[in-house]
């Protein structure tokens, strides 16, 4: 992905004037991160997973509203999907220095080798399909729940005299 490139080239810009850490070590570990971000396809499962959201979201906004045409909706969608990808290098940024606080050297250079590995690939290629089906299932399970509750708010409110 071109924005990756240029997250990536842009950081490394960073590091290469000076701008990042004067330690050796800090370099080091921020050269790790994007090496990480890089092998486990940081940018294209972020991608993934946000326009799988945002399907989701606009089809519960436009549910309720079919007068809006099919392809209103679809445009309005492509508009978000390409407002994010034209803002992802923020994300990716901050991405990137969580990584780095949150782990040590050592630890992204274990993470980068195991996505490297033959499983680590199968987990990059199959986790957007696994997340996004659990995510149509949470979604579903939410609204069973949340309509059980409201039943029973219902029914607690009725008691006192009250209806909603």
């Amino acid at each position: 992905m071109a924005n990756l490139k240029r997250i990536f080239l842009g950081l490394c810009l960073l590091l290469a004037l000076g701008l990042g850490t004067a330690q050796a070590d800090s370099t080091e570990k921020q050269e790790a991160v994007i090496e990480f971000l890089k092998v486990a396809n940081t940018a294209e499962i972020l991608e993934q997973a946000v326009v799988s959201n945002l399907q989701l979201a606009l089809g519960t906004v436009y549910r309720n509203k079919p007068e809006i045409p099919e392809k209103l909706k679809q445009k309005t969608f492509d508009i978000l999907v390409e407002t994010f990808k034209e803002n992802i290098d923020g994300v990716l940024i901050s991405m990137a220095q969580i990584y780095e606080e949150a782990f040590t050297l050592e630890e992204i250079q274990e993470m980068t080798e195991f996505y490297k590995s033959e499983l680590g690939q199968k987990i990059l290629n199959k986790l957007p399909g696994v997340m996004q089906t659990a995510t149509v299932m949470g979604m579903q399970w939410g609204q069973k729940i949340a309509a059980i509750a409201m039943e029973r708010i219902r029914k607690e409110l009725a008691s006192e005299g009250y209806d909603i």
